[in-house]
């Protein structure tokens, strides 16, 4: 049996008001590539193991402890003039 290939994401929820279409489209793109290659993204509130867990330090350790690697996103949250 062959082992699952999770990696872990970290990146702004869809829900996220500060998205715009851009942004989830590098994202979603991040992601697909990520599936196509054989790996399971594991986001919090979206996806894997994390999907219903509460963010916390603790819980993004556990996740990450069952992961192959990482993915961090660095999406702009906020703008100041």
């Amino acid at each position: 049996m062959a082992a699952e290939r999770r990696i872990f994401v970290s990146v702004n929820s869809d829900a996220s008001p500060k998205h715009d279409d851009r942004r989830l489209g590098i994202k979603h793109a991040v992601l697909d590539r990520l599936s196509s290659a054989g790996y399971q993204p594991q986001l919090f509130f979206e996806a894997g193991l994390a999907l219903s867990m509460p963010w916390m330090f603790q819980n993004v350790i556990g996740v990450m402890r069952r992961c192959s690697g990482a993915v961090i996103l660095g999406l702009r949250r906020w703008r100041f003039p």
